[in-house]
């Protein structure tokens, strides 16, 4: 029953010019990947009881999850069916300012809010993904933000040219200064719990939510430097349990990051057709600290710590 996955796209797009050299363009973009492959266990444990018995077994436990399975002689982990059953969905605001090159100064400023879903998200390589931490039965259950998810972006890049026209220009002749700067949301994190959903042959579960939490009582506000130790409130979290744990997919956001590259080139005029460049390129600029995600795993040492953080210090 394998079919052909597919990928459909669609926008719309308003764009103004403001000035000869500036535009400005605001627009939607969506896209829709249907039939997409995934792997499932389908050999999960069956909940058993004494009015609907799983092969013969009235009771459910940790010992006899073998003995519940569909598939008798196989372990709960010990088939894998590949599908073509899942989708995925991005929409998008884009927006965007772009001057081209005029007076010696030309930049690009885009903005993007959007939200990318999907039941698993596989991998940069194309590999089908398994997903393993949640109900096999039930996979529309692991439907959430994809894990590369970031609701904002902005990114401006852009380029001066000093204006040596009105310096001394052996000075200051052929001066140029650009950058890029980016800002963006966190990436998502889920709450997981290694010991849950024992009855069903596992070790990796999500998380419940404990009594009366919500996403509110869950984040914190502040700086990431102020939390570290505790990114998010741990007590709006429980263990599972014996059974699949309440909490969805990729329920949290991780840590903000953004970083700014900047290069200065001066070019020397040697002869007529040849120059020469002298140029500091400088990475981070600022040295600013990206942390990485916070521990997601409610049995773990690392949960809700960050001890880590993604990307360089400066070059």
């Amino acid at each position: 029953t394998l079919r052909t996955p597919y990928l459909q796209q669609w926008g719309l797009n308003a764009q103004y010019q403001v000035t000869p050299a500036t535009l400005v363009e605001i627009g939607y973009q969506g896209t829709k990947g249907s039939r997409l492959a995934t792997q499932r266990l389908i050999n999960q444990p069956l909940l058993a009881s004494a009015s609907a018995p799983v092969n013969g077994e009235t009771t459910n436990t940790a010992a006899n999850a073998p003995l519940r399975v569909p598939y008798v002689g196989f372990s709960p982990t010990g088939l894998v069916w590949l599908e073509t059953s899942t989708d995925s969905r991005y929409n998008s605001l884009q927006a965007s300012v772009t001057r081209r090159l005029a007076k010696g100064v030309r930049f690009l400023t885009a903005y993007t809010w959007a939200k990318a879903l999907d039941n698993n998200s596989g991998s940069a390589t194309g590999a089908t993904f398994t997903q393993t931490d949640g109900d096999q039965i039930r996979p529309s259950l692991n439907r959430g933000p994809s894990d590369f998810d970031r609701t904002q972006r902005l990114v401006v890049n852009f380029s001066y040219q000093l204006p040596s026209a009105k310096l001394p220009k052996r000075i200051f002749a052929g001066w140029q200064v650009a950058g890029v700067a980016i800002v963006q949301s966190g990436t998502p994190v889920s709450i997981l719990d290694t010991s849950g959903a024992a009855l069903f042959g596992t070790s990796n579960s999500r998380a419940s939510w404990a009594p009366g939490a919500t996403m509110a009582t869950a984040m914190k506000t502040g700086r990431t430097q102020d939390r570290l130790d505790e990114y998010f409130n741990k007590a709006a979290f429980a263990r599972a349990g014996n059974l699949w744990g309440d909490t969805g997919r990729n329920i949290l956001r991780g840590p903000a990051q953004s970083n700014i590259d900047l290069s200065i080139n001066k070019t020397v005029a040697i002869t007529e057709r040849l120059n020469a460049e002298i140029r500091g390129e400088f990475f981070n600029l600022f040295n600013v600290a990206n942390f990485a995600n916070p521990g997601g795993s409610i049995t773990a040492a690392s949960y809700a710590t960050i001890r880590s953080t993604t990307g360089n210090p400066r070059v």
